[in-house]
Protein backbone atom coordinates (compact mmCIF):
# COMPACT_ATOMS: atom_id res chain seq x y z
CA UNK A 1 0.00 0.00 0.00
CA UNK A 2 1.19 3.45 -0.78
CA UNK A 3 2.34 6.04 2.02
CA UNK A 4 0.10 8.58 2.99
CA UNK A 5 0.91 11.72 1.70
CA UNK A 6 1.69 14.65 3.82
CA UNK A 7 -0.65 16.88 5.28
CA UNK A 8 -2.80 19.21 2.99
CA UNK A 9 -1.57 22.80 2.96
CA UNK A 10 -4.61 25.47 3.01
CA UNK A 11 -5.90 26.73 -0.14
CA UNK A 12 -8.41 28.69 -1.49
CA UNK A 13 -11.66 26.90 -1.32
CA UNK A 14 -12.96 25.75 -5.02
CA UNK A 15 -16.70 27.38 -5.45
CA UNK A 16 -19.27 24.52 -5.27
CA UNK A 17 -22.24 23.09 -4.06
CA UNK A 18 -23.65 24.36 -0.18
CA UNK A 19 -22.76 20.77 1.12
CA UNK A 20 -19.53 20.20 -0.46
CA UNK A 21 -16.84 19.02 1.74
CA UNK A 22 -14.71 21.83 0.36
CA UNK A 23 -16.69 24.72 2.06
CA UNK A 24 -14.76 26.70 3.95
CA UNK A 25 -16.92 25.72 7.28
CA UNK A 26 -15.47 22.23 6.86
CA UNK A 27 -12.18 21.92 8.47
CA UNK A 28 -9.62 19.42 7.04
CA UNK A 29 -10.17 16.56 9.66
CA UNK A 30 -13.22 16.06 7.38
CA UNK A 31 -11.96 16.04 4.40
CA UNK A 32 -9.05 13.89 5.81
CA UNK A 33 -11.80 11.35 7.11
CA UNK A 34 -13.39 11.15 3.92
CA UNK A 35 -9.81 10.86 2.17
CA UNK A 36 -9.39 7.61 4.14
CA UNK A 37 -12.73 6.60 3.31
CA UNK A 38 -12.05 6.70 -0.23
CA UNK A 39 -8.71 5.11 0.32
CA UNK A 40 -10.14 2.26 2.05
CA UNK A 41 -13.06 1.26 -0.18
CA UNK A 42 -11.44 2.36 -3.67
CA UNK A 43 -14.48 4.54 -4.33
CA UNK A 44 -15.08 8.45 -4.65
CA UNK A 45 -18.32 9.76 -4.74
CA UNK A 46 -19.53 12.99 -5.53
CA UNK A 47 -22.94 14.12 -4.01
CA UNK A 48 -24.20 17.30 -5.94
CA UNK A 49 -20.98 18.31 -4.27
CA UNK A 50 -20.03 20.51 -7.30
CA UNK A 51 -23.07 21.20 -8.58
CA UNK A 52 -26.87 20.85 -7.85
CA UNK A 53 -28.58 17.28 -9.59
CA UNK A 54 -24.86 16.29 -10.38
CA UNK A 55 -23.45 12.48 -8.68
CA UNK A 56 -20.36 10.60 -9.99
CA UNK A 57 -18.44 7.78 -8.83
CA UNK A 58 -14.63 7.00 -9.65
CA UNK A 59 -12.34 4.55 -9.20
CA UNK A 60 -8.42 4.60 -9.75
CA UNK A 61 -6.48 2.82 -12.50
CA UNK A 62 -3.34 1.42 -10.35
CA UNK A 63 -0.01 0.78 -11.95
CA UNK A 64 1.84 -2.47 -11.15
CA UNK A 65 3.47 -0.58 -8.42
CA UNK A 66 0.11 0.45 -7.08
CA UNK A 67 0.84 4.04 -7.41
CA UNK A 68 -2.59 5.67 -8.96
CA UNK A 69 -1.26 6.35 -12.29
CA UNK A 70 -5.07 7.77 -13.88
CA UNK A 71 -9.00 7.15 -12.20
CA UNK A 72 -12.32 7.10 -14.56
CA UNK A 73 -15.29 8.70 -13.38
CA UNK A 74 -19.00 8.12 -14.33
CA UNK A 75 -21.46 11.00 -14.21
CA UNK A 76 -24.57 10.50 -13.22
CA UNK A 77 -27.71 13.13 -13.40
CA UNK A 78 -29.88 13.35 -10.83
CA UNK A 79 -31.84 10.00 -9.68
CA UNK A 80 -34.33 9.28 -7.17
CA UNK A 81 -31.77 6.61 -5.99
CA UNK A 82 -29.68 7.19 -3.03
CA UNK A 83 -26.02 7.73 -3.07
CA UNK A 84 -25.45 4.72 -1.44
CA UNK A 85 -27.59 2.33 -3.74
CA UNK A 86 -26.14 3.91 -6.92
CA UNK A 87 -22.69 3.27 -5.62
CA UNK A 88 -23.65 -0.83 -4.66
CA UNK A 89 -24.84 -0.85 -8.37
CA UNK A 90 -22.20 1.13 -9.85
CA UNK A 91 -19.39 1.07 -7.34
CA UNK A 92 -18.30 -2.33 -8.41
CA UNK A 93 -18.50 -1.76 -12.20
CA UNK A 94 -16.63 1.35 -12.45
CA UNK A 95 -13.97 -0.54 -10.41
CA UNK A 96 -13.92 -3.19 -12.61
CA UNK A 97 -13.79 -1.40 -15.27
CA UNK A 98 -10.59 0.12 -14.03
CA UNK A 99 -8.85 -2.91 -13.07
CA UNK A 100 -9.40 -4.18 -16.54
CA UNK A 101 -7.92 -0.74 -18.20
CA UNK A 102 -4.80 -1.14 -15.24
CA UNK A 103 -4.36 -4.57 -16.43
CA UNK A 104 -4.82 -3.63 -20.35
CA UNK A 105 -2.67 -0.33 -20.64
CA UNK A 106 -0.71 0.06 -17.64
Amino acid sequence: MAQRSPPLEPTKPLPCAEHGLLQPHLRQKALLAELDQVRRTGIATNDEELESALRSIAAPVRARSGEVAAAINVAIPWSPATMTELVNRLGPIVQATANEIAARVI
